[in-house]
């Protein structure tokens, strides 16, 4: 399961009830140290972010 199918489904298989985000909060680390933090208010959002790193 990639991350673009867990954002866009939210049905985490071990969670017992099922409440909406708050927020999503994305941090890509890079193998040389680098950080990327983002925090989003809803998933469109984050979801635009995301595609533009493949």
């Amino acid at each position: 399961m990639d991350v673009f199918s867990i954002i866009s489904n939210e049905e985490p298989d071990n969670q017992t009830t099922v409440a909406p985000a708050l927020k999503y909060e994305i941090d890509i680390r890079y193998n040389n140290g680098d950080l990327i933090h983002a925090l989003f208010q809803n998933k469109t959002e984050a979801l635009k972010f995301l595609k533009t790193f493949v």
